[in-house]
């Protein structure tokens, strides 16, 4: 019977840390016998996992069974799986059949954690609503609000966590809790899961930092996106501030010694302890896996609110503007891109000839 281990998230967890060590590691992964594939994304398999209409589930699907047939142990990792439906797990399990057993691995951080630092994730994407406004619109389920109703289809654990069990058994899902005391435990855990020697995905010769933003990192973003056209924004967000400038950023240590860490306000802190605690509950009640002890709620003085902070470090600019080359980045585009660019503008071209109505 073939095995197929899925890495499943959750988002903002240490997700790429470990694909990262994963990658930089699957020669020595393929001489233990399990596969790593490539081609499915840079360090991860996030194609197969993301939902995409120009790449349909039942293809994604169909590629996966066709790994597992080719090999006899197949490791994924991609966060993304973590938002496939219940639906959408009945028809993994379908299309692999029978002959693969399927495990999934999550690795898991207390609700007040993920908040803030899923809040700086989207300021990098342009999101320009303040923590306060975005931890509202969590509580009260806003499905209006777009942010909010992704982060709920991310994070709602016991409900993930579950749709996974009732798929594949209780028996077959893991979850790893993370310790920030210990951030090297979910690697060391991996290792012994899947029988690696001791160090092997923490001595991949490739590094890639992803921290969160810090507060006078996340002002500064907010400062320059206010700054910008909707045009600019458009044309230059992803490709020069996200994939250039804020990458910059968090390719490295914070400039500042000390770096002021988003927390919650106190307000919020309370409501989201309870519904972390309420949640770990239900998790414990599932049946499923849990490896490390699942903490308490965080200290209440370490979430003191902190204002807004108005300068930063200087470090940080130059690092920042660095990264930007503009013969590279403003005056070029990849073959890719400018075959897009054809592409919309002769569909443009086409509605114009051929209007609807």
């Amino acid at each position: 019977m073939a095995l197929l281990i899925i890495y499943a998230g959750f988002h903002k967890t240490g997700t790429t840390s470990v694909q990262v060590a994963l990658g930089g590691a699957a020669v020595a992964l393929k001489a233990a016998g399990i596969t790593y594939p490539s081609g499915y994304g840079k360090y991860a398999q996030h194609s197969l996992a993301k939902i995409r209409a120009s790449n349909p589930e039942s293809k994604r699907f169909r590629a996966i069974k066709r790994l597992t047939q080719k090999h006899d142990t197949v490791l994924l990792a991609s966060e993304f799986f973590s938002e496939l439906s219940a639906a959408s797990l009945g028809a993994l399990k379908e299309v692999v059949g029978p002959k693969v057993k399927v495990e999934a691995v999550f690795s898991y951080r207390r609700l007040e954690l993920i908040v803030p630092s899923q809040y700086q994730q989207l300021i990098r994407t342009g999101y320009q609503e303040d923590l306060a406004t975005f931890s509202q619109a969590i509580l009260e389920h806003d499905n209006s609000h777009h942010e909010a109703k992704l982060f709920w289809r991310r994070h709602d654990t016991p409900r993930i966590l579950s749709d996974w069990a009732a798929a594949f058994g209780a028996q077959n899902i893991h979850l790893v809790n993370i310790d920030q005391s210990d951030p090297a435990f979910l690697s060391r855990w991996f290792e012994t899961h899947l029988g690696l020697a001791p160090e092997m995905l923490n001595s991949s010769a490739e590094v890639r930092m992803n921290r969160s933003l810090d507060m006078e990192e996340i002002e500064l973003v907010k400062a320059i996106r206010s700054l910008l056209t909707p045009d600019r924004v458009a044309k230059e967000w992803k490709p020069i501030f996200m994939d250039k400038i804020i990458a910059a950023i968090t390719a490295r240590t914070s400039s500042n010694p000390i770096p002021p860490k988003l927390t919650l306000e106190s307000e919020f802190l309370g409501k989201f302890q309870k519904i972390a605690s309420e949640a770990q509950d239900q998790i414990r009640q599932l049946g499923i896996n849990i490896h490390g002890p699942m903490l308490g709620p965080e200290n209440n003085s370490k979430q003191a609110s902190r204002p807004a902070p108005t300068t930063i470090h200087i470090d940080t600019v130059a690092r920042a503007m660095a990264a930007v080359r503009p013969e590279h980045h403003l005056l070029q585009a990849s073959v890719r891109e400018m075959a897009r660019e054809i592409w919309y503008r002769v569909l443009r071209r086409l509605r114009g000839i051929f209007p609807k109505n």
